[in-house]
This record gives C-alpha cells, sequence and structure tokens, in this order.
C-alpha cells in the first residue's frame, strides 16, 4: 500500500493542474496619437519603390511605405511616448484610394512595454475615420482581435507633419508568469506533529493565461530513515 501512495504522489507532481477553462478575456479600450512625418530629415515614413529624395505618392498603385512613427499618449509630440507604429503600407488599389496596412504596435511605455498590437487591414485613404482590424498581440495583448480607428487631427503641410487619432478596443487574455518556491514538510499521518518523512521542494509557474494552470517541478526528498 506504501508504494502504491507513493507512486501515485510522484506521478501527480510530474503533470500540471487544472482548475478551470480559460476564462473571460478583458476589455482593454486607449486612445493613443502618432505622430507622422512623411518628408524632411525627421521622416518616420519612407517611400521603398520611389526615387530617393522625393515626397512618397500614397496613390500610385504598387507603391510601398515602410513607417516607424512615434505614439503619444496626449496629442501633443511632447507628451510622453508609449509606443512606436511600425509597419509597412502597401497602396493595393489600382486607382490609389486604398492602402494594405500591415504593423505592429509596439509598446514602450512601463505598463505594456514589450507588449504589441498587429494590425492588418485595408485602409481607405480619402475617408475622415478609417477603421483596421486588430488580428493579434503578444504578452499583455496575447489571443488579441478588436478594431481601431484612424482619424487625422491636424497636418502640417510644410512640415509633411500629420498627428492621427488612434482609438483601439480589443480583447485579450491577460497573462501572468508568475513562480513560486516551495519546501513543504511531509509527514507520515496527517497531524502536522506526526514524523516528518520528506520535504517537497521545488517551484510552481503559473502557466495558464487566465492563471487556472500551474506548472509544477518538484522533488520529494526523503529525510526518514526507510
Amino acid at each position: 500500500m506504501a508504494i502504491i501512495r507513493l507512486s501515485l504522489l510522484l506521478f501527480l507532481v510530474m503533470f500540471t493542474y487544472s482548475g478551470a477553462e480559460l476564462g473571460s478575456p478583458t476589455e482593454t479600450h486607449m486612445t493613443l496619437y502618432f505622430h507622422d512625418y512623411s518628408g524632411g530629415v525627421n521622416a518616420t515614413v519612407m517611400e521603398v519603390t520611389g526615387p530617393p529624395g522625393k515626397l512618397p505618392d500614397f496613390t500610385k498603385f504598387g507603391a510601398m511605405f515602410v513607417t516607424d512613427d512615434p505614439i503619444t499618449k496626449e496629442i501633443h509630440a511632447t507628451s510622453s511616448q508609449v509606443a512606436r507604429g511600425q509597419g509597412l503600407y502597401i497602396t493595393s488599389a489600382l486607382d490609389g484610394s486604398n492602402t494594405h496596412v500591415l504593423m505592429s504596435i509596439v509598446f514602450t511605455n512601463e505598463e505594456y512595454g514589450g507588449s504589441t498590437l498587429e494590425i492588418q487591414a485595408t485602409n481607405v485613404q480619402l475617408e475622415r475615420v478609417s477603421e483596421v482590424a486588430i488580428v493579434g498581440g503578444s504578452r499583455k495583448f496575447r489571443f488579441a482581435r478588436g478594431y481601431a480607428t484612424f482619424e487625422t487631427m491636424s497636418f502640417d503641410s510644410a512640415l509633411h507633419y500629420a498627428v492621427i487619432q488612434f482609438n483601439v478596443t480589443v480583447l485579450h487574455y491577460q497573462s501572468s508568469t508568475d513562480m513560486f518556491f516551495t519546501d513543504d514538510p511531509i509527514t507520515k499521518e496527517i497531524h502536522a506533529t506526526s514524523s516528518q518523512v520528506a520535504r517537497g521542494q521545488g517551484l510552481y509557474v503559473t502557466s495558464a493565461l487566465d492563471g487556472s494552470n500551474i506548472h509544477v517541478l518538484m522533488s520529494i526528498v526523503f529525510t526518514n530513515e526507510e
């Protein structure tokens, strides 16, 4: 009987314990501001396929642009930067009316630093407000799904500088990677004052996005004479 109990204990500590199914996603809303320079020495948008030194032509079918816009918390350029908008635009309509957007919102602030939101969508260039799809994310935005809107708030033609409001609504699962160390006494009987026969030494890692599962790596270190 003792051999059976020991085998069962060792079997249990080698597996991941599941306490629940994946929980409900978190809904996050944000309003941020892109600062987009399409020309000049501080340009954050460059036409990959165009002649060097010329302003981008966003209406030319097949034109490709690479972008790395700073994103701030407030509308002013001197506001705290929270992310970068890094990716590609491709003019994908024959009449130049639409661009295809592939972009990562790469967060740099303390709250979401290292996390990303991924955009893939057709952007209608002449619309005052355009809507794009959030198709994924990483770290704190794992399994992200949602949408966002872009709205140009101001444009300075002399500086080729636009401020674009970015409103995002996204559903995602919170990521938890807590780690715990343990060194529990193990007794022969149920009472704490019973003879100690071993110690349970190891670690637990929260391995489910919703915090419902932990992964266990543990040694049963016997201390009794037997």
